[in-house]
């Protein structure tokens, strides 16, 4: 009788681990499912933002600060770099297939051959967002996500350690990024750029340079 008490304590004890475990993956599974939801409308809302063929928009960072404007064919970026009073800008039509990077401060322009430069779209927190890349992001403890209200706007926060990225929901678009000292501030704007705003920059009286 005794062994079969103590046999049917451990049955018991092994029931309320079991219970217990059980209870764990459940509620992990719906943090999971929750953080995971959360990632894939941010990048599906991402992928939207950047099929637009009209925005603007302006990043400024440790290194440099940089505008660019799209309007249907017609792309215009404008780099200063830090330190650099001059910078540059890059024009091109995507359906001539003309493109020059012109420097006002010398008033020099040449052919340019860096054109994966004007493909630029600042970049999504989730990668590629594939459902592994997702998924990891959202099964890692140390990535912390978060929302926060602002007015009418939302945004999504995730930070670990060293890092913290803020997202609007809304676009899925990174507004601020930091990483230790180094920092990155972005805004966006849709349907507001004009045919004068990618206007090709006048080079009458520039020294062309065959690079």
């Amino acid at each position: 009788m005794k062994k079969d008490k103590q046999g049917n304590k451990k049955i018991k004890l092994w029931e309320k681990i079991l219970i217990v475990f059980m209870i764990f993956f459940i509620i992990l599974a719906i943090i999971v499912g929750i953080r995971y939801s959360t990632l894939s409308k941010i990048y599906k809302n991402y992928e939207q933002s950047k099929s637009s063929t009209n925005y603007y928009w302006r990043s400024e960072s440790n290194d440099a600060v940089i505008e660019y404007w799209r309007k249907d064919a017609i792309r215009k970026i404008n780099v200063k770099r830090a330190g650099d009073e001059g910078g540059f800008v890059i024009w091109r039509d995507d359906i001539n297939k003309n493109s020059y990077m012109i420097y006002a401060q010398t008033q020099r322009y040449a052919i340019n051959k860096a054109k994966d430069l004007l493909n630029t779209f600042p970049i999504s927190m989730l990668g590629n967002g594939t459902t592994m890349e997702k998924f990891v992001i959202a099964m890692t403890p140390s990535i912390s996500i978060s929302s926060r209200k602002d007015g009418d706007k939302t945004y999504c926060i995730l930070s670990k350690a060293d890092s913290v990225n803020v997202i609007e929901k809304d676009t899925g678009l990174i507004i601020y990024g930091e990483e230790g000292s180094r920092f990155r501030k972005i805004e966006y704007s849709f349907g507001t750029v004009t045919d004068e705003d990618v206007e090709m920059p006048d080079v009458s009286g520039y020294t062309y340079i065959d690079d």
